[in-house]
């Protein structure tokens, strides 16, 4: 099999063979045309970024059988950063990384984007990567991530650091059988009286008056003499853990300080070396300041950990330190600070292999391309909406499925209004969703992941209703005549959930999120909409959502609270 791209210009025709050529940089506004050639026929599909292309059978001959698509055209269009390309010939699937470069209106949407995450970095860590629920993590998905590692660990110290005292009061200890020798008399039990026999020869006969003990009919004299004592010590197994926790995070620590600092001085390096304006050039240079934060969180937590290191050699010394996953034992169930402890080790164990085992950073959240990036601030930019314009109380957020960020949060206000915000959500058929109550009824494919999902609830009715929105990174026209009718066939038409009253319902909002257009259209709507009073659900349409200080998400959210008479905002 071979696999071209032919890039159509004013000079003619150039041709990329993706099966030899190992990099492949295209520009978006590149007219392109693919070309897949075998030596028999089959069934080939051919997807960008997981959207379907239309490729099909031009020419068969006895030699070859070519697969084109119709015309040239710009597949890459507001992509930028790195696109995957998926070619399916029968059930063998191939797959390549694209590097797309940009036209200046996307890479300055980039940086603005960034700037933006850039201020919000500190409470994106708290909402995205904060330690809500009990087994968040626990389950390894590939290699570890270092924001999360470190998220976990800066929890335990803090609360270590919190609970010091009462760590301490509460301690594990055991009593020791001790002997010693002393210059006071002792009493005469099994132990001293061994210990007698076997140093006679210390001893001297004396009067019955100034003997401390009698053999064999005479008196003797032995000074010092044997005494047996109890003395509780720390040097216990739960102990042991402890100090090997303490041992291993400070070992996990300055590793990934190190990492992170030999990245901070590598986009340092390349950012003199390489002033080609590339997707990776962008996040890298966004990336600085990030480092640099998270080098100096690394120093707090070291520096907490110091101190809880002290205080446990003071007055809880060991002898050894264990580095292994704890067993939970009876003291440790039956002492509640011990076992909260314990629990949050257990849960950074089993997330990060004790060994070590850590992959290069993940710095902004592992963005490869604009597409994704825009996501990610449509996603800050709901929540922000929520706290700040509708002054919404985040009371929860975690991880559901396999995200390596939290996926799903809570927020309230008055007591009287839940919203749940899920970040793609895997939905899937009936009575087969764990966490959300929408199921899918369509009978194409086995799951759908919208981009967003928000669930309103009226806490003091139970009432609640779905608003599903996606983020396109494409132009007003596209996103009119192709991605809305396609979101209103898969997630409005597609989706289902049963109500507070057990009846069938669809979702009340079906929206794309799109960021640029050629006009001025902020807005569109397929509704009947006559006044706010008289409003007919569902809703469908687009908003514009880019760097303006407009913000379109506020202005949907707020139509929609007060048609259903939530009057907030």
């Amino acid at each position: 099999m071979n696999c071209n791209i032919i890039v159509k210009d004013y000079g003619g025709y150039c041709r990329y063979n993706l099966t030899s050529e190992i990099d492949v940089v295209l520009h978006e506004t590149d007219n392109i045309k693919f070309e897949i050639l075998l030596d028999h026929e089959s069934n080939v599909s051919l997807y960008i970024n997981d959207i379907p292309e239309v490729i099909y059978c031009t020419t068969s001959n006895d030699n070859e059988i070519i697969y084109q698509t119709p015309e040239y055209k710009k597949f890459f269009y507001n992509y930028f950063g790195e696109c995957n390309l998926k070619i399916i010939i029968d059930d063998e699937e191939f797959n390549y990384n694209i590097d797309i470069d940009a036209r200046s209106e996307n890479i300055e949407m980039t940086k603005g984007i960034l700037e933006y995450l850039n201020q919000e970095y500190e409470s994106i860590l708290m909402s995205c990567f904060s330690r809500a629920g009990d087994k968040l993590f626990t389950e390894k998905n590939g290699s570890s991530n270092l924001q999360l590692i470190i998220n976990k660990i800066g929890y335990i110290s803090e609360y270590l650091y919190k609970n010091i005292d009462l760590l301490v009061k509460k301690k594990k200890t055991e009593l020791i059988n001790c002997i010693e020798w002393s210059t006071m008399d002792g009493d005469l039990n099994p132990n001293t009286i061994f210990l007698i026999q076997n140093n006679l020869h210390y001893s001297s006969t004396c009067s019955k008056e100034n003997s401390n003990f009698k053999f064999n009919g005479k008196y003797f004299k032995l000074s010092p003499f044997p005494k047996e004592e109890y003395i509780e010590i720390t040097d216990v197994y739960e102990n042991q853990l402890l100090h090997g926790f303490i041992k291993h995070v400070n070992i996990l620590l300055l590793k990934i300080k190190n990492i992170y600092k030999e990245e901070l001085n590598l986009i340092k390096k390349k950012r003199y070396q390489d002033q080609v304006v590339k997707f990776d050039n962008i996040i890298n240079s966004y990336n600085i300041p990030i480092l640099d934060y998270q080098i100096e969180r690394i120093t707090v937590i070291q520096n907490k950990i110091s101190i809880i290191k002290k205080i446990f050699d003071k007055h809880i010394p060991v002898s050894k330190e264990f580095i292994k996953m704890p067993q939970i034992t009876t003291f440790i169930k039956n002492n509640i600070i011990y076992r909260n402890v314990f629990e949050l080790i257990i849960d950074l164990y089993s997330y990060n292999d004790i060994e070590f085992e850590i992959d290069q950073p993940n710095i902004l959240f592992g963005i490869r391309n604009l597409s994704t990036l825009y996501e990610y601030y449509i996603l800050i930019k709901i929540i922000d909406t929520l706290k700040n314009n509708f002054h919404f109380i985040e009371v929860e957020s975690k991880a559901i499925d396999t995200n390596h960020i939290n996926n799903f949060y809570k927020f309230e206000i008055a007591e009287y209004l839940e919203v749940e915000l899920y970040y793609e959500p895997i939905i899937r058929k009936s009575n087969n969703n764990k966490d959300i109550d929408l199921f899918k009824v369509s009978t194409d494919g086995v799951f759908r992941k919208p981009d967003f999902v928000l669930k309103i609830k009226n806490i003091t009715t139970n009432k609640f209703e779905y608003l599903i929105f996606d983020a396109k990174y494409s132009d007003y026209e596209i996103v009119k005549t192709k991605s809305v009718p396609d979101l209103v066939y898969k997630y409005l038409l597609g989706f289902r959930f049963y109500d507070e009253s057990e009846s069938l319902r669809m979702a009340s909002i079906c929206y794309a999120i799109y960021p640029h257009d050629k006009k001025d259209n902020e807005r569109f709507k397929f509704d009947y909409y006559n006044n706010k009073s008289t409003t007919v659900f569902p809703w469908i349409g687009a908003i514009k959502v880019d760097l303006s200080q407009n913000n379109e998400i506020a202005t949907i959210l707020k139509d929609y609270f007060y048609a259903k008479n939530f009057l907030l905002g």
